[in-house]
Parts: C-alpha cells; structure tokens; sequence
C-alpha cells in the first residue's frame, strides 16, 4: 500500500519559488532576473501520511539562463553635437560616445559602429570604445555640417538588439585658401590717347573661402608709384592719369 507523500520546501534562496504540496511541480512565485541572480538552490522535503510519518530531502539547483531583453542605451543622451574646425589635425579625437547595457555576459557588451552620415569618409569610431576619431580632412566650403548616425549593438550572437544616436559635426571655417587670380599675367595694349577714366584691363581673381574670408578687395603693389591706373573693388583697372608716347610699358603688380 503506497501512502500519500507530501511536498514542502524546507529553504530557498530568493523566495520566488514554490512547490505543489500533492504533485511536488515547482514553480515561480516571482520574476526571474538573470543579471541578479544565476543560481537557486532549493531544499526540498518530502513526507509520507504513515502514523509515524517519515521524511527524506533533496536538493534541487535550478540555474537561470539569461535572455537578451535589454537594449543599449546611450549616455547622457541620444545626440550630441560637437565643432571642429576645417584645419584641424589628422587623427585628433572628436568625442567620446558611451552606451550601455543592462544585461549580463556578452548580451550586455556594447560595440560602435557609424552606420550612416560619413559621406566623405572623414571619420572612424572604435567599436570598442567609442571614440570618434578624424581621419580625412575636413572643408568648410564642401560641407559646413555633417551629421552621422552612430550604432551601438550588443554581443548576443542569435538575435542582437541595438541603438542609435546622432552626432553632428558643426565645421568652423577657417581662411584656408589664398585667392587666385587667372591669369597670373595680363598684357593689354594702351593707346597713349587712352582718356582718364578708360578701363584699360579686368582682372580675373576669386577666393574659395566663404563669408568675408572670400571677400577680396584689391590693390598695386608695385609699379604704380606715378599713379598712372588705379584699380577698383570691381577689378577693373582704370586710367586715372595721361598716359605718355615715351612710357612704352607700364609693369604692374596687384
């Protein structure tokens, strides 16, 4: 004759399990949280129903294993915005981005990637730590911002979960260009009648910069000494002067 056994826990770590006193099924009384605890260990006791009942226990260790239920999450927050100027140097860190993950074991290690935005090829990031780093010269007058999608990804290797953040690169204009004047030498023929006020030549300079660091205003340097010409902000060259038979060139610098 088989007597009725009944089941209890006589001590367990947590509390979050129990126990089916006729069936002897365990099961949870509370949520599971891999990254807090790993491991459970249960003392189990079963007893019979004789006149003088006797008990035996058992051990029951119940390991969890951790899902990849957090995503990365950036820090302080989800964009940032930076400057840099046009000239500065090769290799020069930009920003340091951080994200972190709440879960355990590799689902919670983070690497960076730069997914969007690079068009020029002007930065990489360490996937490991996430420093931004300049690689390709930057130019103002090409693009004045650039905005990049950065890309943090967590280490689960069946179904990773990632997340994005934006850094925008405002680039600060610098007078990186000299102007040039095409073509560097102008040679037009002057008839000695020519009256004052006659335009005697146009020249042809530009500068690539922007704003007022491409603005150009113009002046003789050299060969002007007698005020014979003067040349203006609309780069035309006037006579300002009679001009003299005797005079058979005038060499001019601007």
């Amino acid at each position: 004759m088989c007597l009725q056994v009944t089941y209890s826990i006589l001590s367990e770590d947590g509390g979050v399990f129990v126990v089916n006193s006729s069936t002897g099924v365990i099961t949870t009384s509370a949520s599971l949280d891999y990254e807090t605890t790993q491991e459970y260990k249960i003392a189990l006791q079963a007893t019979d129903a004789g006149s003088l009942p006797l008990a035996t226990t058992a051990t029951v260790i119940i390991i969890i294993t951790g899902v990849n239920e957090h995503s990365p999450q950036f820090t302080p927050n989800n964009a940032y915005n930076v400057t840099a100027a046009e000239n500065l140097a090769l290799g020069h860190d930009i920003i340091t981005l951080s994200a972190s993950d709440a879960d355990a074991g590799s689902q919670g290690e983070v690497a960076y990637a730069i997914t969007a935005g690079d068009t020029y090829g002007n930065f990489v990031i360490d996937k490991h730590t996430g420093v931004v780093e300049m690689v390709s010269g930057l130019d103002y007058e090409t693009s004045s911002q650039i905005t990049l999608t950065v890309t943090a990804t967590d280490g689960d290797s069946g179904s990773p979960l990632s997340a994005q953040t934006t850094v925008t690169v405002n680039v600060v204009d610098v007078n990186d260009n000299y102007p040039e004047c095409l073509p560097t030498l102008l040679t037009p023929a002057v008839l000695e009648s020519a009256a004052v006020g006659d335009v005697v030549a146009t020249v042809n300079c530009s500068d690539q910069d922007s704003g007022s660091d491409g603005q150009l205003s113009y002046t003789t340097s050299s060969g002007n000494s007698d005020g014979k010409i003067i040349l203006t902000s609309t780069k035309k060259i006037f006579c300002v002067n009679v001009l003299r038979s005797k005079l058979s060139s005038l060499i001019i610098v601007v």
